[in-house]
């Protein structure tokens, strides 16, 4: 019996790459367009309470451009008062998440959900919050409200 031996070649890094793209990965730039075309807001603080990310719906929610809130604190922004109140703080002691209703400085009520990401010594690394603004329905609300005591 005669054998042959077949020859597996392995693709270039440029062809997995490629190959990798066009089966679902995404690079940083796609990520972050994919991020800022969310209707929510997304913002991400470290552990030390520092703004590493935020989508564009900052804009709407804050009146601030995201490169004027990242690297500063959620301190320095509610001191500023860009929003009331602060509830970073209770998920940086909690470790646990946890959702409340925000103001805004242009006049946005928001409902803000933290997520802890803690590391694997279990302090919190980042914080996640989830921002939708309820302004229209709080508005809607308090219309169909008004119209049912009539």
């Amino acid at each position: 019996m005669k054998r042959t031996t077949k020859v597996i070649t392995q693709p270039s890094v440029e062809k997995k790459t490629q190959r990798t793209n066009n089966q679902g990965t995404l690079d940083l730039e796609q990520f972050k367009k994919i991020l800022n075309h969310s209707f929510d807001e997304l913002f991400v603080i470290n552990g030390h309470g520092v703004v590493v990310y935020v989508n564009e719906a900052s804009v709407q929610n804050y009146g601030l451009k995201p490169e004027e809130i990242i690297g500063k604190t959620i301190y320095e922004l509610q001191k500023d008062g860009y929003y009331y109140p602060l509830i970073a703080p209770v998920v940086l002691q909690g470790k646990k998440t946890a959702t409340f209703e925000q103001e805004t400085i242009v006049g946005k009520k928001l409902v803000v959900t933290c997520t802890p990401v803690l590391n694997h010594q279990g302090d919190v690394e980042f914080i996640v919050m989830n921002s939708r603004d309820i302004t229209e329905l709080e508005k809607l609300k308090c219309n169909l409200e008004e119209k049912k005591r009539r």
